[in-house]
């Protein structure tokens, strides 16, 4: 189970990282995951990671420590980019180390980059293409590779997204961002946990903002609800969704 944030045109990173380590410590939002036990008993301390755009090529920044008690992330937030990817981990398949600390990344045989982000437990077996090779041990990552798989013969990371889904036997309880340097895909399905798994959009004219919960610090935002179980498609560069 996790946290995901993506962040589009004129965002500081800055606020995210502030944002996201309150996240991070279950100072934010009652969920299903902490409301019995309260506000701070549901932490994501397993790992963070950062997928951001340099050079027009992605850039990762991964560790196993917890983002709120993190020294590295003092200097990433000083990164200039309008591509923001970042994930929070609480494991549950898995052991806490960097090949399972997302984002993930691939590049594919016609050489375009593409970046992964998953919240959620799929307890069964993930098919894939065996040419793709885990580094680690997660679900996410096995699901990663569904959809590439998927995406072989679709050529479309909507209906990839959409079928590696429907290749699973029990319902599917996730979120997913996918990225490419142009585009990004999100679909947010299943209701075993509503309130934790529901997805936010924030708008406002130079920025878009995906993320697991709303971020009240950004009240000049208008924020909404994602829609579940349909794959939001995102221009990078006009900042509309398709």
């Amino acid at each position: 189970m996790c946290r995901i944030l993506l962040a589009l045109g004129n965002v500081q990173l800055s606020d995210l990282f502030t944002a996201m380590k309150q996240i991070a410590l279950d100072q934010t939002t009652l969920h299903e995951r902490n409301e019995k036990r309260g506000l701070g008993t549901w932490q994501h301390k397993d790992g963070w990671g950062l997928a951001t755009i340099k050079d027009n090529h992605f850039q990762l920044t991964k560790s196993t420590k917890p983002i709120f008690d993190d020294p590295q992330t003092e200097e990433v937030k000083k990164l200039n980019t309008k591509f923001i990817l970042l994930h929070v981990r609480a494991a549950s398949v898995g052991t806490v180390c960097l090949e399972n600390t997302h984002p993930f990344y691939y590049k594919t045989e016609s050489e375009e980059e593409v970046v992964f982000c998953h919240n959620g437990t799929i307890k069964e077996n993930i098919a894939f293409d065996p040419k793709y090779k885990p580094q680690g041990t997660t679900d996410s990552e096995q699901l990663f590779y569904s959809i590439l798989t998927q995406y072989q013969k679709t050529k479309d990371f909507s209906s990839a997204m959409s079928s590696a889904f429907t290749q699973l036997q029990q319902p599917v309880n996730s979120n997913i961002i996918l990225s490419t340097k142009t585009t990004s895909y999100v679909l947010s399905t299943g209701t075993i946990y509503p309130r934790y798994l529901q997805m936010w959009i924030g708008k406002k004219k130079d920025s878009l903002i995906i993320s697991s919960e709303k971020i009240a610090a950004m009240q000049d935002y208008s924020w909404e609800e994602l829609v579940k179980g349909r794959v939001v498609v995102i221009d990078h560069q006009s900042l509309k969704l398709i």
